[in-house]
């Protein structure tokens, strides 16, 4: 190869070299807007890793401090957790009574029915009155009949609850 050849070829890939350069920098983003996203993305992304080896750095060395007072005072460490909450309790107890074999007394024992009591829906001398409706109807008519409308009698009765101390309000009422 000569020379000429050589420069020629030299060229060849400078020329190949910068054409690629250019379709990579024409693929590359040029929005400052984007650019700014990205920016801010990969300051919170480098933020949260340093909190979190600060986070694990600091656990270690908790970790060392609790070993160095263990063997100080002498305390044997558990391993586990310290606190146990009132779910872990209730768990625990729960599987030791369904794992405690049941005693013959307590598989036969068997529960007392209620007492039964007579329904009073439907006895007729028996007179319950719930609400002022029902209660006035029972002191004017001495019983209360659910299906029916109020009667003008219990409705009388009612304007002339309204009507104390004079003071009739206007638009109540039958017949206004």
């Amino acid at each position: 190869m000569s020379a000429k050849e050589r420069k020629a070829l030299v060229a060849i890939k400078a020329a190949a070299e910068h054409a690629v350069q250019a379709e990579a920098a024409s693929w590359e983003d040029s929005d400052k807007v984007n650019k700014a996203k990205s920016k801010r993305l990969a300051d919170k992304d480098a933020k949260s890793d340093a909190k979190l080896q600060s986070k694990q750095e600091r656990k270690a060395l908790e970790a060392v401090e609790e070993q160095e007072s263990a063997k100080a005072t002498g305390k044997k460490d558990t391993g586990g957790p310290q606190k146990v909450t009132q779910w872990e309790i209730a768990q625990r107890q729960g599987l030791l009574l369904a794992a405690a074999p049941k005693s013959e007394t307590q598989a036969r024992c068997s529960v007392d029915q209620p007492r039964l009591q007579k329904n009073t829906n439907h006895m007729e001398d028996v007179i319950i009155a719930s609400g002022i409706d029902a209660a006035l109807g029972v002191l004017d008519r001495g019983f209360v009949d659910k299906d029916r409308r109020p009667s003008t009698t219990s409705l009388s009765t009612v304007a002339s609850v309204n009507d104390v101390g004079g003071r009739r309000r206007r638009g109540h009422g039958r017949g206004q």
